[in-house]
């Protein structure tokens, strides 16, 4: 003989409903939660504009990468610069060289100006003395003279 089983009570059954209205509340605000979140996350079609802008943005970078000077084309640019300063400090010194010789011309024309006039100077010196003494003779000779012819 089979079993019957009892009819469960109404009670029993909203409780059950109840039950069942609060996990699937809890469902709904799982699925809140997920929907939110999937709301930030990034999707495929963004991911490909990412990498195509990217990708352009490295292509650039490349492309400026190509146009800047290396190692070897600093060391090329040095020594090219260093044999143009080598020539303008050549080409100095030999200016500088050149009117020094120019000054040192003009100095020596001073000096022996100086010289000249310290010579003549020397000479002039010699003759006024001898000029004096020769006067002074001739003072103490007239002197003479007149006391002779005075008496």
């Amino acid at each position: 003989m089979t079993k019957i089983k009892p009819q469960p009570k109404l009670s029993e059954i909203k409780e059950d409903l109840s039950g069942v209205k609060n996990d699937l509340s809890g469902v709904k605000e799982d699925l809140e939660a997920i929907k939110s979140t999937m709301a930030t996350m990034t999707t495929k079609r963004e991911l490909s504009a990412f990498q195509e802008e990217s990708e352009e943005f490295f292509v650039a970078i490349k492309k400026d990468l190509d146009n800047t000077a290396t190692k070897d084309d600093l060391i090329v640019l040095g020594s090219g610069l260093e044999s143009k300063i080598d020539k303008l400090g050549e080409e100095l010194r030999t200016e500088i060289s050149s009117t020094f010789g120019q000054i040192l011309t003009g100095q020596d024309k001073v000096v022996k100006m100086l010289m000249d006039y310290q010579s003549e100077g020397a000479a002039n010196t010699s003759a006024h003395k001898r000029m004096d003494e020769s006067l002074e003779n001739h003072g103490k000779r007239i002197g003479v003279l007149e006391t002779k012819f005075s008496h």
